[in-house]
């Protein structure tokens, strides 16, 4: 620190490169909390739906039970603005290594220097790591700022030969961020109708009914949405698991890029 080739002129300039490192790893943990919050709240709504098909006392026929998960998309829109947060603070401590740039540098700037200087310092890494930051930062912008998010689930239970059948019903999210639509008053009627669809069937709309489709019954399938899991949609928690996971290497390899540099003076 201050001597001739050191990173750091002063203390401050080494408090804040500490303060990008320790602000990262916070936003790292908060990640993680809100990926446990979501797993939690996957393992009640399941005891849930098991104590649901244990008490009914149905004999026969079958139940549906569908509505919306509010708790688990308040916990993936939070889940979504710490990874976004973890990034933004490791783009922050690369930025303290490069001329010209200070640790409020966004990772968008950054993104654009490796592809315009694929040889310079971090530029690799970034490269590698490029697809995966362009789509959280999408699927986070997008959820804070320009939509709210939409998690539905729930059960069936069927009685056959006496016996309680349980099906699960998960909240699925889609992979990638979808085309936005309008919000109607009822967010969540076009899957719940898919779910009836899918698990109960509607009178008249294929593969229930008959050719040709009534007038209600081409409406009804304008408000079902194509929703199913490995169709371009996954389960919540696994998408959490799998994002999470990846925050953690790209994090991991962001540190080790820069302790490579031995905290010498402003890289390329």
């Amino acid at each position: 620190m201050g001597a001739s080739g050191a990173l750091f002129k002063d203390e401050i300039g080494k408090q804040w490169m500490r303060s990008c490192i320790i602000r990262a790893i916070r936003k790292l943990q908060a990640a993680e909390y809100h990926c446990a919050n979501i797993d939690a709240e996957i393992r009640r709504s399941r005891e849930l739906a098991e104590q649901g098909a244990q008490t009914s006392g149905m004999t026969h026929g079958g139940m549906l039970l569908f509505g919306e998960k509010e708790k688990i998309a308040y916990e993936l829109e939070a889940f979504l603005a710490a990874a976004r947060g973890c990034i933004d603070f490791i783009a922050g401590m690369f930025s303290l290594h490069l001329q010209g740039m200070s640790r409020k540098t966004s990772i968008t700037r950054l993104l654009e220097r490796a592809e315009r200087e694929p040889a310079a310092s971090f530029s690799s890494l970034l490269t590698r790591w490029k697809d995966w930051i362009e789509l959280v930062k999408k699927y986070r912008d997008e959820c804070i700022h320009y939509r709210a998010i939409e998690a539905t689930g729930g059960y069936k239970v069927d009685v056959k030969d006496g016996e309680k059948v349980l099906t699960i019903i998960p909240v699925l999210v889609p992979e990638s961020v979808p085309p936005d639509r309008p919000t109607s008053g009822n967010p969540g009627a076009g899957r719940l109708l898919t779910a009836i669809h899918q698990f109960v069937g509607i009178a008249g709309v294929p593969p229930h009914g008959e050719e040709p489709l009534s007038e209600s019954a081409e409406k009804m399938i304008e408000m079902m949405e194509p929703i199913e899991e490995g169709n371009g949609y996954i389960r919540v928690e696994l998408f959490c698991q799998q994002h999470l996971e990846r925050l953690h290497q790209f994090v991991s390899s962001s540190f080790d890029e820069v302790l490579t540099l031995k905290f010498q003076s402003y890289a390329g």
